[in-house]
């Protein structure tokens, strides 16, 4: 049974604080054709922009990246194997850190 990376990155997204205080166009990706399969967002507003895709086949592993503009601030994370909570969880906290460098650059 396929998991449907897609709708869970796109729902964590979404039901985090981030989406909800600033205006972000968020795009929708399935990759498979000249990359290894992947299911993303990306996503951006005047002040940040960045992905989130959960790669899937001979290898599994999330990875995310933020750039906060103003800052020029770059911030990466790729985690390997990981179930639905464990994806929901991961991409939570790296939006709350991001949250807060935003915060502290207002």
């Amino acid at each position: 049974m396929k998991i449907d990376y897609l709708n869970i990155i796109k729902s964590a997204f979404e039901s985090h604080e981030i989406s909800k205080e600033y205006s972000i166009d968020i795009n929708c990706f399935e990759r498979c054709e000249n990359y290894p399969n992947s299911e993303g967002i990306h996503f951006e507003s005047k002040t940040f922009c960045g992905e989130i895709f959960m790669y899937f086949g001979t290898m599994k592993y999330l990875e995310a990246q933020f750039v906060i503009f103003e800052t020029g601030s770059d911030n990466t994370i790729i985690k390997d194997d990981l179930d639905k909570t464990e994806i929901v969880n991961e991409i939570n906290q790296f939006l709350d850190s991001r949250t807060m460098e935003l915060k502290s650059i207002v």
